[in-house]
């Protein structure tokens, strides 16, 4: 059973599709950072986008492993990027992720 959707912004409000985000360039350090933050479960995060341009062509979809702290396993998921959040010009996005098997 996988996590709970943790989106990082209000649905519909305030989201822009046509800029660039605060932080690091890179899709993926820019995502490692957010989510990082927002779930400080998660540890050892390695994010990896496709090529989005510049302001990114949204919607877009990045895959990402971790470790959660929390559960003492690690973690395989999605994060799905909807655009900026204009307020605070940073991703919005979603996570998605499941706990993996023990070999």
């Amino acid at each position: 059973m996988g996590e709970p959707a943790k989106v990082s912004a209000p649905p519909g409000r305030g989201i822009v599709t046509n800029t660039v985000p605060t932080g690091p360039r890179d899709p993926a350090a820019n995502l490692e950072l957010l989510v990082s933050q927002s779930a400080p479960e998660l540890h050892n995060l390695q994010v990896i986008c496709p090529q989005v341009g510049e302001p990114p062509n949204y919607p877009f979809e990045c895959k990402f492993t971790g470790d959660d702290h929390r559960r003492q396993t690690g973690v395989a998921g999605t994060i799905a990027v909807y655009g900026v959040y204009k307020p605070t010009r940073t991703y919005v996005y979603e996570t998605n992720y499941r706990p993996l098997k023990a070999r």
